[in-house]
């Protein structure tokens, strides 16, 4: 392993006005009532991971009540020296970022020195919310396992910003204007496809086996389809292609809604259990087993050895409660393959071994071994 979270420290972190958490590889497990901070340390090494939280949008609730902002430091150890690092957010009037005390400016600079995948109830949005939900787990995704993916994001998202502005000032801009940006949108949205396409690929050759494991029918077969502008097209220039012709094709109807009606910010990702779309036909646990194969699924991808040699903490907030106990133990034994996995438990689960897990209690935002 090239790395693992040696070290997390909190100030005025959601319930935590301070702390100091070490940390070592295998399954840590928290213990406590509920409503005591467990899922809180979780969200906190997501955020240091990629700078977001798997519960909300909004950074300032975060900060512990009445303070004016919260901070998260973490230490990677590594056996190399070299591969240490400390990692420092810190978000008061504004964000700061820091590698290994020397200022960061772009957020693209600071995610992913670490891969962080979460297990969390929020998944079920998943399966069950808007098909930006889907789009975004994608990109999340593809920006930990595809060099340069974030980048072509960044500039795709911000291109169609600026046309859809353009589309909307109506004459006020110059014909040629939209058509500079076409080639923006070109550029970075067929490399966007081309990632979402491979990795949805990915992700199938890895469902069908935790299907099996997962759900008590173990012939229902799980799968995903991605769908957008670019039909069939699979290389890189032809989805180039594709894609500018779209665009030209849709202008008329860009100029009536004043905005950009085509590309990959709308593009979508069906899941489907035995052939049929499992967020109107299955049950409530069939959907939350889905969430929980979609995340599973992810880490089989990021522990590909071609993929990414960074290390993998995997983050299981309390998701198991619809297995039975043999598929717990199926469970147990997929997210203990990570570098780290971090679990929250009212108690600890009977089928986990208790050999080589670290207990934490966790009590009204302090947290002691056990």
């Amino acid at each position: 392993m090239s790395a693992f979270l040696a070290n997390l420290r909190l100030q005025s972190f959601r319930n935590y006005a301070s702390l100091d958490l070490p940390l070592a590889p295998g399954v840590s497990l928290f213990v406590g009532r509920n409503g005591q901070g467990k899922s809180n340390v979780l969200e906190a090494v997501c955020y240091l991971a990629l700078l977001r939280s798997f519960r909300t949008q909004t950074p300032v609730v975060l900060r512990q009540w009445s303070a004016p902002g919260f901070g998260i430091e973490g230490e990677l150890g590594a056996d190399d020296p070299l591969g240490r690092h400390t990692l420092t957010v810190q978000s008061f009037e504004r964000r700061s970022l820091r590698l290994d005390g020397k200022p960061v400016e772009r957020a693209s600079d600071f995610i992913n020195q670490f891969h962080c995948v979460p297990l969390v109830p929020e998944d079920i949005e998943l399966i069950r919310g808007p098909s930006r939900e889907r789009r975004r787990f994608l990109d999340i995704l593809c920006s930990q396992v595809r060099p340069g993916y974030l980048r072509h994001l960044q500039a795709h998202h911000e291109a169609v910003r600026s046309r859809n502005a353009i589309l909307r000032a109506g004459d006020s801009y110059p014909a040629h204007a939209l058509a500079a940006y076409d080639e923006v949108l070109v550029e970075h949205g067929a490399e966007i496809e081309l990632g979402r396409r491979w990795l949805t690929d990915r992700l199938n050759r890895h469902l069908s086996l935790l299907a099996e494991q997962l759900f008590a029918d173990s012939a229902k077969r799980l799968g995903l389809e991605y769908s957008s502008f670019a039909g069939e097209a699979a290389e890189i220039g032809e989805l180039a292609s594709v894609y500018r012709e779209e665009l030209a094709r849709s202008r008329p109807r860009d100029i009536r809604e004043g905005r950009t009606c085509v590309g990959p910010h709308l593009a979508n990702l069906a899941i489907h259990l035995a052939g049929r779309p499992v967020a109107r036909y299955g049950s409530e646990g069939e959907c939350r087993l889905t969430a929980l194969a979609l995340r599973l699924a992810s880490l089989a991808v990021i522990r590909e050895p071609a993929v990414s040699d960074h290390a993998v903490v995997l983050l299981v907030d309390d998701v198991y409660g619809e297995l039975d106990s043999a598929r717990r133990e199926a469970f147990f034994r997929c997210v203990s393959a990570a570098d780290q996995t971090l679990i929250t438990a009212t108690e600890h689960p009977a089928e986990l071994p208790a050999e080589g897990v670290r207990v934490f209690h966790v009590q009204a935002g302090e947290i002691h071994p056990r």
